[in-house]
């Protein structure tokens, strides 16, 4: 740093009005010096690798001279700028969507350019050329379920050893239901098994009566088995709820097989892990249920005082791709973490079942088609518990007749001959 004291004296006229302007511009930032203000400057220098002749030490090179006014509007200049270009990207790339509920909307911030897990990318996303992998890499994220978790309520605990574990739709004030399947088909022990071959969570959303949430909690630490998302429970956020579910037992808590189903439905534990654990054979790219492709179901319903309206911004298509019903589906690890890592960038309808129908459609996988799930419990005798793995319109008060259906099932229909297929 150097200053030449007489530099002020040899200024001309225009020069020192010049300077006096400089000083003002100074006193607003607080920075007018007290003396006349002299001439300082910040230099980068180099020493010489030779001496010059008659120099006993080495000399100096200058690099870089600038005033120190100069490097202070510089770096003021690239603060301004960098703020600017932060404000214009977060309000371009971080969109906002509203999620609805009754009476009430809650915004959720989502996504800009999607961040692919590592468990996202497969065999045949590294055959891919250079360009079809530089589009996924690059497409837009349009939401993010990880955004869901509640920072208010520990996460459920998670049974590593489980086989299957079965995600299921719950509502704040479904509490009998939940009871009913805690002691029923959902606790291996009351099947005689000394592990936990499988596990159920309990999906739910918040609501509008603190004391209910409170409630809610509570249950929760009594328990462990509820994933609490931070949404409004809704059934327009059904979809919202799925996902969420998903997306915790993929990066919390995995498992070989995931089942997706209602607190209305009765599932025959013993029986499908029996069949996943000795029979299945399709281990990969497995979604499996009852599958809907009648055309007549398939048609998206356009008109908007309809349950089930989806706007054409939302899903283009007149029809949606075949999908399996929402009372029970079965999915295999890998097409778990997939519908994660897919469904970021298809935007959620109100129709759970069919939005996993077209995540699934996108990842290119052919649903496998079962008449191992009824719509309905009635009708059914002890030894059609030894083929159905999901039954669904079940109330609460006739889960524990289903179960004890099933148990008897296992002594006296042991004549018939064991289905080891989907259908």
């Amino acid at each position: 740093m150097h200053r030449n004291k007489a530099s002020w004296t040899r200024m001309t006229g225009l020069q020192r009005n010049k300077m006096s302007k400089y000083k003002k511009l100074l006193e607003i930032f607080g920075l007018r010096p007290r003396a006349p203000p002299p001439r300082v400057f910040v230099s980068l220098n180099v020493f010489n690798a030779r001496r010059p002749p008659g120099y006993s030490q080495p000399s100096t090179r200058v690099i870089v001279r600038i005033s120190i006014w100069t490097l202070l509007v510089l770096l003021l200049t690239f603060m301004i700028v960098y703020t600017v270009i932060l404000v214009y990207v977060d309000n371009t790339f971080l969109q906002q969507s509203s999620i609805r509920g009754q009476g009430r909307h809650r915004k959720v911030k989502l996504t800009g350019r999607l961040r692919m897990p590592l468990h996202g990318f497969t065999g045949e996303f590294l055959n891919m050329s250079l360009d079809e992998n530089h589009k996924i890499l690059h497409r837009k994220a349009v939401w993010n379920s990880s955004r869901f978790y509640n920072d208010d309520v520990k996460l459920p605990q998670c049974m590593w050893q489980a086989v299957f574990r079965v995600l299921i739709t719950s509502t704040p004030k479904s509490k009998s239901q939940r009871e009913a399947i805690r002691d029923t088909w959902c606790n291996p022990k009351n099947f005689g098994e000394d592990n936990q071959k499988w596990h159920c969570i309990f999906l739910v959303g918040l609501s509008n009566d603190d004391q209910l949430n409170a409630e809610l909690r509570e249950e929760k630490e009594d328990h462990n088995d509820m994933l609490i998302g931070n949404y409004f429970d809704s059934y327009e956020n059904l979809t919202l709820k799925t996902i969420h579910g998903f997306n915790w037992s993929v990066h919390y808590c995995p498992s070989s097989f995931i089942i997706k189903t209602d607190e209305d439905c009765y599932i025959n534990t013993h029986l499908l892990y029996d069949f996943l654990l000795h029979n299945n054979e399709v281990t990969h790219n497995l979604y499996a249920g009852s599958i809907n492709d009648d055309k007549r179901k398939l048609r998206v319903i356009r008109d908007k005082t309809q349950k089930w309206y989806v706007p054409y911004e939302d899903f283009s298509e007149k029809y949606y791709y075949p999908y399996a019903s929402g009372m029970g589906y079965i999915v295999s690890k890998d097409v778990a973490q997939k519908i994660i890592s897919e469904s970021a960038f298809i935007k959620p309808i109100i129709n759970e079942d069919a939005y996993i129908g077209i995540v699934i459609h996108h990842m290119g996988i052919e649903p496998t088609r079962s008449s191992r799930f009824v719509l309905s419990p009635y009708g059914l005798s002890v030894c059609n518990f030894m083929y159905l793995f999901v039954i669904h319109d079940v109330p609460p008060d006739m889960q524990m007749e289903l179960f004890y259906k099933t148990v008897r099932a296992r002594d006296e229909c042991q004549h018939q001959n064991k289905i080891t297929t989907w259908s």
